[in-house]
């Protein structure tokens, strides 16, 4: 099976799904706070879901409209970022219930 920017997609999408739920979840537990500076001010200025949701549409949005455009190495990039933010978020968790 040849992987494709759909797939790829796929997974950038699922990565900023994982990236919401486990954002939510440590900051709620009061077990983490947001490591981005301009999001950190985001949240402050409108709200913590406004300012994940809205971003997190954002990054989806232009990834879609740029799909045609782009090579699978940033379509790559972009997922091993998100990967990184995702499995941070889980060991925060983790390191939590120790």
């Amino acid at each position: 099976m040849t992987i494709t920017h759909t797939h790829i997609f796929i997974l950038i999408c699922i990565l900023q799904v994982l990236d919401v739920v486990t954002t939510l979840y440590c900051l709620r537990k009061g077990i983490g706070t947001e490591a981005n500076p301009v999001m950190r001010k985001l949240m402050d200025a409108v709200g913590v879901k406004p300012a994940l949701f809205g971003m997190k549409a954002l990054v989806i949005g232009v990834t879609a409209s740029s799909m045609t455009t782009t090579d699978t190495t940033s379509l790559w990039v972009l997922a091993a970022i998100s990967a990184v933010v995702v499995i941070n978020n889980a060991l925060v968790i983790d390191r939590s219930k120790k």
